[in-house]
C-alpha cells in the first residue's frame, strides 16, 4: 500500500514510499497509519499557530522582554504538551477502535504509535510556535513575515518523520 498520507502532505506529489522501505510490512497496519499521518501533521500545524499568534501578538505590543523569553517558550511548550495529552489519548483510542472494527494486526501497538506522535507533535508545535517568532526577532527579522511559513515546516517534516519513527520502532 502507497504511503498516501505523505503524498497528500507533499501537495499531491507522490514520495515513492511504500511499507518494505519504511520497514513495516501490511500486516502491521501500515494502511491504518498512513491515513493518520496527514491528520498527525495538521494538529501540530494548528496548535503551533495557536502559540504563533499569542506570541507575535506579545512581540507587537512589547510584552515579551528578553528576560521573558525562557518563561514565554516553557509556558507555550507546557500548553503544547497539555494539549497534545488530551489529543493524543483521543487519537489512541480512535486508532485502536478503527484498527479493532477493521480486523487489523496490533491494534494496542497502533494505538500507542499514534498516541505517542500527536503528543509528541504538538508539544513540539508549542515549542516552535513560540520559538521560531522568538528567533526571527532577536535576528532582527519581522516574525510575523515569515514565521508561520518556518512553523509549517517544522510541524509537518517533524510530524511526518516522527510518525514514521515511532510506527517503525513500535511495529518492527
Amino acid at each position: 500500500e502507497r504511503l498516501g498520507g505523505a503524498r497528500d502532505m507533499l501537495g499531491g506529489h507522490d514520495v515513492g514510499l511504500d511499507d518494505q522501505q519504511v520497514g513495516l510490512g501490511p500486516q502491521h497496519g501500515v494502511g491504518q497509519l498512513e491515513r493518520a499521518m496527514g491528520r498527525d501533521g495538521d494538529g501540530g500545524g494548528d496548535a503551533g499557530a495557536q502559540s504563533l499568534a499569542v506570541v507575535i501578538r506579545g512581540l507587537a505590543s512589547d510584552d515579551i522582554s528578553s528576560s521573558a523569553v525562557p518563561r514565554v517558550i516553557r509556558r507555550e511548550t507546557l500548553i503544547g504538551a497539555l494539549n497534545g495529552l488530551a489529543i493524543a489519548v483521543l487519537a489512541g483510542v480512535l486508532g485502536y477502535v478503527l484498527q479493532t472494527i477493521r480486523g487489523g494486526p496490533d491494534p494496542v501497538q497502533i494505538a500507542l504509535a499514534m498516541t505517542i506522535a500527536a503528543w509528541a507533535n504538538l508539544m513540539i508545535a508549542g515549542l516552535a510556535g513560540a520559538g521560531i517568532p522568538l528567533a526571527l526577532r532577536a535576528l532582527g527579522f519581522d516574525p510575523a513575515l515569515g514565521s508561520n511559513l518556518f512553523l509549517t515546516t517544522v510541524t509537518d517534516l517533524l510530524g511526518f518523520a516522527g510518525f514514521l519513527a515511532v510506527a517503525s520502532a513500535l511495529l518492527t
